[in-house]
């Protein structure tokens, strides 16, 4: 909970998991998953460095900094849900990560490569989208967004966007459009 994390899964542990050895190890640890593979960005970057700093302070490592304070409390849940593509085709998505979601909502929609008529992805649950896939050409099967079950969405929506908005305020002016390649540095 110090961490501050905007949603929060206590998930049971996996057998050769980092996880199970630590707890073997009597070590307490958290895992945060944050970001897209192959690229950085600023928003999981400052919310990990933030997470641990809060931490420390907790534990008394550090003081507390005045910047490290005003963190709402994260969403719990102990049930997250991958949802999978029915078919192969090109994935247009109606949802992305942060996103809250409705049992019954609409995800997205998945076009058949030669002109099929698109199918509907739809939520299983009410949460929030915590991972979404990014490429648009999908296979059946393919993992298309893991929600985290929580039980009201629309806030926890709307807390992780006041999360964006204020670490977009604090980068750089333009900062927030750089996109860069894994061979690209700045």
């Amino acid at each position: 909970m110090a961490f501050g994390a905007p949603v929060i899964i206590e998930s049971p542990l996996r057998e050769g998991s980092l996880r199970s050895k630590a707890k073997e190890e009597g070590v307490d640890m958290l895992l945060l998953e944050a970001g897209e593979a192959l690229r950085f960005d600023n928003l999981s970057i400052q919310t990990g460095v933030a997470g641990v700093l809060r931490v420390l302070a907790h534990l008394g490592m550090i003081d507390a900094d005045d910047r490290l304070a005003g963190v709402s409390v994260p969403a719990r849940s102990n049930k997250s849900t991958w949802v999978r593509s029915t078919r192969g085709g090109v994935a247009h998505p109606a949802k992305t990560s942060g996103d809250p979601v409705r049992k019954g909502g609409l995800l997205a929609t998945v076009a058949g490569l030669l002109g099929e008529e698109p199918e509907a992805v739809i939520s299983p649950i009410d949460g929030i989208i915590i991972g979404h896939a990014t490429l648009p050409v999908v296979h059946q099967g393919d993992a298309l967004f893991h929600i985290a079950e929580v039980s009201h969405p629309e806030q926890v929506g709307a807390q992780i966007d006041s999360i964006k908005e204020a670490i977009r305020a604090s980068e750089p002016e333009g900062l927030a459009e750089v996109l860069l390649d894994e061979d690209e540095v700045l």
